[in-house]
């Protein structure tokens, strides 16, 4: 419970009375709890996952208890742990591994007893005293009631006992952008055709595709993909292989049209999009097949 009487304040009782509600919802919809009490936090720099180079300040929590509130005073904020074990945050674990390469939670085990936690939150303390790190402050005394749910937190965990498999496929390895990563066919030399001019880097893409390398781009408006995505599909298409170009804007697909036609690739293609019907669809394969 609380150390005072908070009744007086309205702020706290909206606070508290809207925490019930939506726990409530979630034991009855979802059937699940997702009150709960943390304990002791750490105060520091974390990288903005959007913003490359930024970095926002931000309290996150060292430990986390389950807690169900006491229907029975809904004018005087009480609650109850549910389970004497205290879990440890494993995102924020996740983040401070990949930042400052540290293991916060070094010595101290996934669940401990609620009685043992100054123990253990003074072991966090000499872990963090080993990094040096002035933008990491361990905030002990640090106590707040939320909502949070934690389902997305067994997903994160399966990942990773399993990033090795996983990152394992060509595709993701590219797209996650594992460091040791290396393609299976890397070496073959393969013959490519260049409809569209083509600079020594999109004659590399081309070549990486061809041999079956997958290729995360990242250029700038005008820089060529459009011109590097049709050189790849003539590629493809004199090996015998289909492919399906997709984009969120239609202008980006009206681009790489003008370009195939422009390359007399475009009786090969079939475009789709929401102007398109049925009949059309069946006409044009028809045409295809008997050209």
């Amino acid at each position: 419970c609380f150390a005072q009487p908070v009744g007086q304040d309205n702020s706290i009782m909206r606070a508290w009375k809207l925490q019930v509600r939506k726990a409530s919802e979630a034991r009855s919809d979802k059937c699940k709890n997702i009150l709960y009490l943390t304990l002791a936090a750490i105060n520091w720099d974390m990288d903005d996952p959007v913003k490359k180079g930024q970095r926002n300040r931000v309290l996150s929590p060292l430990f986390i208890c389950a807690v169900r509130e006491d229907g029975k005073s809904m004018n005087t904020p009480k609650f109850s742990i549910i389970n004497p074990k205290v879990q440890l945050n494993a995102t924020l674990a996740r983040l401070i591994k990949v930042q400052y390469d540290i293991e916060i939670y070094s010595g101290v085990p996934t669940s401990i007893d609620f009685a043992d936690l100054s123990n253990y939150i003074e072991v966090v303390r000499k872990n963090l005293g080993n990094l040096h790190e002035p933008e990491l402050t361990l905030v002990e005394n640090d106590i707040h009631l939320c909502l949070l749910d934690s389902s997305n937190e067994a997903l994160c965990q399966a990942v990773e006992r399993r990033i090795d498999e996983i990152t394992s496929c060509p595709l993701i390895g590219v797209f996650s952008g594992v460091e040791n990563y290396h393609a299976i066919y890397h070496g073959q030399n393969v013959n490519n055709i260049y409809p569209l001019p083509a600079d020594d880097s999109q004659r590399d893409v081309v070549r990486r595709i061809s041999v079956g390398e997958s290729v995360n781009i990242n250029a700038a408006p005008g820089s060529g993909k459009s011109q590097t995505i049709v050189n790849v599909t003539a590629n493809l298409l004199v090996n015998g292989k289909s492919l399906c170009i997709m984009s969120e804007k239609a202008t980006a697909l009206e681009v790489v049209v003008a370009y195939l036609a422009r390359s007399g690739l475009e009786q090969y293609c079939l475009k789709i999009d929401d102007k398109i019907t049925v009949r059309s669809v069946v006409s044009k394969v028809k045409l295809a097949i008997s050209g």
